[in-house]
């Protein structure tokens, strides 16, 4: 999991800092950007609330994990505004990720179900 905060105006930009992060700690591959956007070609990721959930190609990806980015400003993201994303970059290739990717959405299910839990992982920040 890796919190990534900045100031980003753009989601082609945003999606791309964020995929960069996971290929250089080997979490995903060169082709996991392009999955990603061609993904987004297709359909929104937002899901309300200010928060999106884009996600690549698992064949992509070498293993799973979350990447966070908290944005200081809100960006369109399509036709909503958006200043949290979670980038999944999941593996579905054995029962035990499966299972691992259900928990997940288990987890995250409680983690936006209300807005005063959203607006503390807003006001979240890692030190480096």
């Amino acid at each position: 999991l890796y919190l990534l905060i900045w100031r980003s105006k753009q989601k082609k930009k945003c999606l791309k800092i964020m995929s960069q992060a996971m290929e250089e700690k080997h979490v995903v591959t060169e082709d996991f950007y392009d999955s990603v956007m061609d993904r987004e070609s297709k359909t929104t990721t937002t899901i309300g609330n200010g928060v999106s959930l884009p996600h690549g190609s698992p064949t992509a990806v070498n293993e799973s994990k979350v990447g966070i980015a908290i944005l200081k400003n809100p960006i369109m993201w399509d036709n909503e505004q958006v200043q949290v994303v979670f980038l999944l970059a999941f593996r579905l290739s054995t029962r035990d990720e499966i299972s691992r990717i259900q928990m997940f959405y288990k987890e995250y299910v409680t983690l936006i179900d209300s807005e005063e839990k959203l607006e503390k992982l807003k006001e979240y920040e890692i030190k480096h």
